[in-house]
């Protein structure tokens, strides 16, 4: 089963995450089959193209929980009302 999960790379102290589709079975930094986004926690910025997450989707892959609230968060067509409230608002969906 594919997944799209969060991959960690940069310094000790400084995180950054790829946001990537692997199969469910690798290791969280094991090889992966596509990269789709990234996320600075630090910056509180993510970068996710969704293009690639749709078609991936439809191919299959589901996000992690980790990455459908990153998603939820940083989706380009939601507003700040829709992210508190709780409601839907992902655009890959």
């Amino acid at each position: 089963m594919l997944a799209i999960r969060l991959r960690r790379n940069g310094a000790r102290g400084r995180p950054a995450y790829q946001v990537v589709v692997i199969d469910s079975r690798r290791k969280r930094d094991g090889v992966f089959i596509c990269r789709v986004g990234s996320y600075n926690p630090r910056l509180k910025s993510a970068h996710i193209d969704t293009a690639m997450l749709r078609l991936w989707t439809e191919r299959g892959a589901s996000p992690t929980r980790t990455v459908a609230r990153l998603l939820h968060r940083h989706a380009p067509g939601c507003t700040p009302a829709a992210r508190n409230s709780g409601s839907v608002c992902l655009p890959w969906h």
